[in-house]
């Protein structure tokens, strides 16, 4: 069997165990949306996900991230109003990897799939989905949105470890 004829068969393979949700839009906090690409790969073509727009509506800054789990070899763009924000990382092993993951966190994980994370700011925010379907269609992916802790927070941390770092040098120079 070919190498990408195999690619095809495990990416159909993996989506088919999926729960037939279909696809959505992430949601602030609330975990892994799933989202695909369908269509023929065509040279330097990327192709919208079925799932875009994503409309988002922020009050404070958030991290989007986004990751493939089916084939290595797809990559993802995502752009907001028209401009790019992320070109998702590409998989330069020589084998591919096993199995495909069902399970987002496992393939975020894994530095084998394609993924990446953008800060979005507070504000309205339109995002669409491109994929070059390199590892073939379907290409399915995950995204989730998450709120990050505000400046006030991060001071917060920031002074405590560096507390927690002077205590303990001062109890080295006693011991």
């Amino acid at each position: 069997m070919k190498p990408s004829v195999f690619r095809s068969f495990v990416a159909a393979a993996s989506l088919a165990l999926l729960p037939l949700a279909g696809t959505a839009t992430p949601v602030l906090n609330e975990g892994w949306a799933y989202d695909q690409i369908e269509g023929t790969q065509q040279a330097d073509t990327w192709t919208a996900s079925i799932g875009s727009d994503y409309i988002l509506q922020l009050a404070d800054a958030a991290t989007f991230r986004i990751t493939d789990s089916f084939a290595p070899d797809d990559r993802y763009q995502v752009w907001d109003f028209g401009s790019l924000l992320l070109t998702t990382t590409f998989y330069v092993g020589g084998v591919i990897p096993g199995p495909s993951f069902a399970d987002a966190n496992a393939a975020w994980a894994n530095a084998d799939y394609s993924h990446g994370e953008v800060i979005l700011g507070a504000g309205t925010h339109h995002l669409r989905i491109y994929g070059d379907l390199v590892g073939g269609a379907p290409a399915g992916f995950y995204t989730r949105i998450d709120s990050v802790p505000d400046a006030g927070s991060l001071a917060a941390i920031a002074a405590l470890l560096w507390a927690g770092l002077l205590g303990v040098r001062r109890l080295r120079r006693r011991g």
